[in-house]
């Protein structure tokens, strides 16, 4: 059984395989294109990966791209803060199970190009891929499972500290400060408008329902998250998401 695990863990592309094009293309750059010989063939899978990520993103843009943009965020999302390995992934599992609230998918978020398009009936051809259990905590995985919405940011061409996972030994000091907020306004502004349509897009697909997201990154960004996640309903200030859901 052994090596049939280990196997399966191979076959498991990596999360960047959900890069557009331009994405893949900004991240090899950004790390000096310094791919080691035994993963060439990985990096040929993943470019080839990405043209068609762009694709399908392409026809999702004709199709969806006016309904993303006229979708508003009437209900404040529940953000889960915390260190990673202090339980961020139990407390988020087990709020997703709250039929009030919805999450991004595994899916969804090795997607994101391209979700809105294709998540009602491309993840079943996938399945095969995804493994059952996380391998540093044997909890449950799978592609219909709640996911981190950071793991969106990065294939949609925007720095990320998960790009270390890639480059290990290229992480840069200026993408880490910037992630403290340290970085340049043109590049925050793009992070701001890729992140509000990343939660209009999910937003969409759930039906208006409020999200419920969880990232550790997001620990370092509670002053930004607030200012671009103004709802459209009236609420009061003195009472944030989470007192809302537990009040109601």
């Amino acid at each position: 059984m052994k090596p049939k695990a280990a196997e399966s863990r191979q076959l498991t592309p990596p999360f960047w395989a959900g890069c557009g094009l331009f994405a893949w293309l900004r991240l090899l750059a950004r790390n000096h294109f310094a791919i080691d010989r035994s993963r060439w063939p990985l990096a040929a899978i993943c470019t080839a990966s990405s043209a068609l990520q762009s694709a399908l993103g392409l026809i999702q843009n004709i199709v969806h791209g006016r309904d993303i943009a006229n979708t508003r965020i009437r209900n404040a999302p529940v953000f889960v803060l915390g260190h990673w390995r202090s339980g961020t992934t139990l407390l988020h599992e087990l709020l997703a199970r709250d039929p009030r609230l919805a999450a991004p998918t595994t899916f969804d978020c090795f997607n994101p190009n391209h979700f809105v398009l294709t998540r009602n009936w491309l993840p079943g051809l996938f399945q095969r891929f995804a493994p059952s259990r996380r391998p540093m905590d044997s909890m449950a995985a799978g592609l219909e499972r709640p996911q981190e919405d950071e793991s969106a940011l990065l294939p949609l061409g925007q720095p990320s500290p998960y790009e270390w996972i890639a480059f290990p030994r290229l992480a840069s000091t200026r993408t880490r400060n910037w992630h403290l907020g340290a970085g340049q306004s043109s590049r925050q502004k793009a992070w701001e408008q890729t992140f509000r349509w990343l939660i209009q897009a999910l937003t969409l697909v759930n039906s208006g329902q409020r999200l419920v997201l969880k990232s550790p990154p997001h620990s370092a960004r509670i002053p930004t998250l607030l200012k671009l996640l103004k709802v459209n309903a009236p609420y009061k200030p003195d009472r944030g998401p989470i007192t809302e859901i537990l009040s109601e």
